[in-house]
C-alpha cells in the first residue's frame, strides 16, 4: 500500500481497503504525489479504518471473509474535492455507492474487527493529509483544478478488498502499509493462516454468509 525503501517493523494496526483500479487509480496516485511530494499510499477507498486487534489478525480476517464472500462488487462514483473540518485532510467525496460502503462497513465493524472509531465513518478517497494549515487552501485549489481536467470516467467498481497492516520503516520512522490478504467480491473468499515468519498461507474457501448480513453493491443513488 505504501512505498517502503527500508526494513519495516509491523505494528498492531489493521485496515480494510479497496484500491482504485485502472487509469482513474493511476491518475489519483499521481495527483496525490503532486499535492504531497513524498512517498504516499496507493489511492483507495477505506472500508474499515485502522484499528488495533486483541486477537490474532487471521481470526479477524476469517470473520470478515464470511461476510465478504457473499458481497457483490460495489459501483462507486467520485464527485467533488472537499476538506474534513477537524483533520484538514483533503479528499474526494463519493456519490453513488456511498450507502453501499456505509452498509458494508457496518456489517464488518463487529466481532473481532470491531473498533470504537474516533470519527463517524464517512466514505471518501483521501488526496492529501497533514498539510500545513497555511497551505491547505492552495493545495485544495490545485486538486480541484486537476480533478476538473480529468476527462475520463469518475466511476469505478470495487471488486477486491485488501486487508492491510501498518508498519514503521526503519530508520526513517515513516508509516508504511503492508498488504496481507485479499478477497475478490462476488466469489468465495479464501482464509489465510499466519506462519511463524508473519506471512499468510491460504487454506480452504469460506462458506457464503447469510443473505441478511450481506450488503449489495449498485450504481444507483440511495
Amino acid at each position: 500500500m505504501g512505498c517502503p525503501v527500508g526494513e519495516v517493523s509491523r505494528v498492531n494496526s489493521f485496515a480494510l481497503v479497496s484500491y482504485i483500479p485502472g487509469p482513474l487509480g493511476r491518475f489519483l496516485d499521481g495527483l496525490r504525489r503532486e499535492l504531497v511530494p513524498a512517498c504516499t499510499a496507493q489511492s483507495h477507498v477505506t472500508i474499515l479504518p485502522p484499528r488495533t486487534l486483541d486477537d490474532p489478525p487471521d481470526r479477524g480476517w476469517r470473520e470478515a471473509g464470511e461476510i465478504l464472500c457473499g458481497t457483490q462488487p460495489l459501483e462507486i462514483e467520485l464527485r467533488d474535492v472537499a476538506v474534513f473540518p477537524i483533520s484538514q485532510a483533503i479528499y474526494l467525496s463519493i456519490g453513488d455507492g456511498y450507502q453501499d460502503i456505509e452498509r458494508l462497513h457496518k456489517h464488518l465493524n463487529v466481532g473481532l474487527l470491531h473498533s470504537n472509531e474516533p470519527f463517524a465513518f464517512h466514505p471518501h478517497v483521501t488526496l492529501a493529509q497533514e498539510v500545513l494549515p497555511d497551505q491547505v487552501e492552495k493545495v485544495v485549489e490545485h486538486a480541484r483544478r486537476r480533478w476538473r481536467e480529468w476527462a475520463q470516467s469518475k466511476r469505478f467498481v470495487a471488486e477486491r478488498l485488501v486487508f492491510v497492516q501498518n508498519g514503521v520503516e526503519v530508520p526513517t520512522g515513516y508509516s508504511q502499509w503492508i498488504d496481507l490478504a485479499q478477497c475478490d467480491l462476488g466469489r468465495p473468499c479464501e482464509p489465510w493462516d499466519w506462519t511463524d515468519d508473519g506471512s499468510l498461507n491460504r487454506t480452504s474457501p469460506f462458506a457464503p454468509a447469510p443473505a441478511s448480513l450481506v450488503g449489495r453493491g449498485g450504481g444507483g443513488s440511495r
